[in-house]
């Protein structure tokens, strides 16, 4: 969790106007390095002085005087009050310490710990970190922001926000605290579902041999000793289900403190675990078939590690980064942008992002959209997947991405990042990665946009109008209830309901298509298969796993007749039903009763639409009839536009994909005029 301020990742200033931890009491008092244990052992709780921070030697130059402060955490019993001391030091040294990365949680709830002979309050997630990292026979030696920041003194922020990507990956380790096991962020698991996943695992257990999952090893941080367990035993799985539920998953900052980390480390109800370790077993669990009422959402895992992955190749993009993370959720929406440009790879003629919290969070989101379409030289920052919550920031044009809005969703199942844009920038790996689609061709997007940059201004012309759109496809929920038995009932069927609600979906598209005899077909290929190649977004016959979800939705959707869509909510008892027979069915057939590999990607808030000239197509879940179908230079993908108040000027409404015209089958060059997208 990095200070609100102002940074260049080249040319760093800043401002102090806005930590997230600027609430901190400023609690200063000078303290001789000679202070030992023993006398800070014999200081009260009741402290009220004023603490004094020892000041630390800063240069023009962070690079030429890297000095940090260390925490010295003082050995205790679980009993006692928290005691430590500060003490500077320099990163050229190469000092021994452990990095902490924590959520910081409500900032109206603090508490007291002694730290130089003083009282100083911190977060309260912070105060029990450190109150279950402490040993009982040795200090500890850790660095953790909002005791080893003075954030009274603006010129050490300025200095020590410039070395925050550097604190973390010099640390011996970086120690993830997710916490206690019933704690007040724990909801429990109940005797229901613990005997459910229990009775589950006993049919997985052949995995873990016929399939050679690696095994993890935990170390409990009480006793010191060491077990290593499969991932489908009983311990495992079930602290997994409790631990990738926990709110770190989901916060912003916590991407760049693990990323640049040589160590990560998982540490959650007193275990230890490697993050290494646990990624690669459950990237291997979910390459098996296993029950899917045992299955938890990995997306936000996934992510992070995603990022981890690409920033040891230094391959990260700014907007395929955020595109990624959009799932992450932050308490001030300018951190949607600011939490990652650390990670950005850059080069003298891409800088980084200039940081700034004296700008409001509209001017900030135009600035970096115009400094992707600057950087990629093409549109398909147009491109985004499509989010059915209406913009949250009033007064921001309909071409700026709103990454205030977390985009997270409950339908990942398999160690994976999605829904995705059409154009499939978040899975792209480096400039030079060629787009999947080429709808306008090889042409390049010069930008152009008005000063005020609410106007963007690009080439193009329209081709084609929708005519029909078909209903909305939401996807299938899993179910995230595990504490009384009526939740987990009322959970199973939810996803009872989006399931059936889904295969409506799907079969109202395929009627849709099929009652018009207009539908352009390409040479060779039959209706039914242009179908599906349009629900997969033009992957049906490029990967195994989209194949073989089409397959899946082929099957449930075979017998139309069956119309069932909904069942009421009262009749929660039937998820109970539910989730036996998808138990039943897995033990018997070994096979997956659901799929989510298609919404996974690109169908997830999208509609199936017809257009006049005959086409068939997917289109943001906000598209309506009338909506008009443009190419434009240095967009990989169509968009779809839709004109503002007569007045000549055009708000977007999303990337489309038509099928037939992909790979530039429709694009002259010649036809482009200017259209004002605002």
């Amino acid at each position: 969790m990095l200070p609100r301020c102002e940074i260049s990742i080249f040319n760093l200033q800043y401002s102090s106007s806005s930590f997230p931890f600027a609430r901190l009491c400023p609690l200063p008092f000078y303290v001789s390095r000679t202070l030992t244990y023993q006398s800070v052992s014999r200081v009260s709780n009741d402290l009220t002085s004023t603490f004094r921070y020892p000041p630390l030697k800063l240069g023009r130059k962070t690079s030429a005087q890297p000095t940090i402060r260390l925490l010295e955490l003082f050995p205790g019993r679980s009993i006692d009050p928290v005691q430590c001391q500060l003490k500077p030091v320099s990163l050229l040294d190469s000092p021994s310490y452990e990095a902490l990365s924590y959520c910081w949680g409500d900032p109206r709830g603090q508490r007291a710990i002694t730290c130089n002979n003083e009282r100083l309050n911190v977060p309260r997630n912070l105060e029990e970190a450190l109150r279950g990292l402490r040993l009982s026979d040795r200090k500890r030696t850790l660095w953790a922001d909002a005791v080893c920041i003075n954030q009274s003194d603006t010129a050490e922020k300025d200095n020590q926000v410039r070395l925050m990507r550097t604190v973390y990956a010099q640390a011996s380790r970086t120690l993830i605290w997710l916490g206690e096991l019933n704690d007040r962020h724990e909801k429990g698991i109940s005797v229901f579902a613990s005997l459910s996943v229990k009775i589950g695992l006993v049919g997985c257990r052949w995995l873990n041999r016929a399939h050679n999952i690696p095994s993890i090893t935990i170390r409990d941080t009480r006793t010191g000793v060491s077990r290593t367990l499969p991932p489908f035993s009983n311990e495992i799985y079930l602290s997994l289900i409790r631990m990738l539920r926990r709110p770190w998953f989901q916060r912003a900052w916590v991407v760049q403190e693990v990323v640049v980390s040589n160590k990560p480390t998982i540490l959650w109800n007193f275990v230890e675990y490697d993050w290494g370790e646990l990624i690669r077993a459950l990237q291997n669990m979910c390459a098996v078939k296993f029950p899917l009422a045992f299955i938890f959402s990995l997306q936000h895992i996934a992510a992070i590690e995603s990022e981890r992955r690409r920033y040891k190749s230094s391959n990260i993009e700014l907007l395929g980064l955020l595109l990624r993370q959009q799932r992450c959720s932050a308490a001030d929406p300018r951190d949607k942008v600011f939490s990652f440009c650390g990670l950005v790879t850059t080069s003298p003629t891409r800088r980084g992002v200039r940081i700034s919290y004296r700008e409001d969070t509209v001017s900030i989101y135009r600035r970096v959209a115009v400094k992707a379409l600057r950087d990629t030289e093409t549109l398909d920052l147009l491109s985004r997947p499509p989010l059915l919550t209406a913009l949250k920031l009033p007064g921001l044009p309909s071409w700026v991405p709103d990454w205030s809005i977390c985009a997270s969703s409950s339908m990942a199942s398999t160690f994976g990042i999605g829904p995705r844009s059409l154009a499939a920038t978040e899975a792209r790996f480096g400039p030079k990665t060629r787009p999947k689609f080429a709808a306008a061709g090889s042409s390049r997007y010069v930008p152009d946009y008005s000063s005020s940059l609410h106007e963007l201004i690009v080439e193009g012309y329209v081709f084609d109008t929708i005519t029909e759109v078909g209903q909305v496809f939401e996807g299938v929920e899993l179910p995230n209830a595990i504490t009384t038995l009526i939740s987990i009932g009322k959970s199973w069927t939810q996803t009872l309901r989006t399931f059936l609600k889904a295969r409506m979906v799907i079969i109202t598209w395929q009627e849709m298509i099929r009652t018009h005899s207009s539908t352009i077909l390409p040479p060779d290929q039959a209706l039914d298969d242009i179908f599906w190649q349009t629900v997969c977004a033009g992957e049906l016959f490029k990967s195994t796993k989209v194949a073989s979800a089409a397959e899946f939705w082929k099957r449930a959707t075979r017998n139309s007749g069956f119309r069932v869509q909904d069942i009421p909510s009262f009749l929660h008892p039937i998820g109970f039903a539910y989730c036996f027979f998808l138990l039943i069915w897995h033990l018997t057939s070994n096979k997956p009763f659901l799929e989510y590999e298609l919404q996974g990607r690109f169908i997830l808030n999208r509609k199936m639409i017809r257009t006049a000239q005959g086409y068939i197509g997917l289109a943001s879940g906000t598209a309506k009839v009338g909506d008009l179908l443009s190419i434009c230079k240095g967009s990989s993908v169509p968009l779809a536009l839709r004109q503002f108040e007569n007045s000549g000027r055009w708000e977007l409404v999303g990337d489309a994909y038509v099928h037939g015209i992909m790979q530039g089958e429709l694009f002259e060059d010649s036809k482009c005029r200017k259209i004002i997208i605002i």
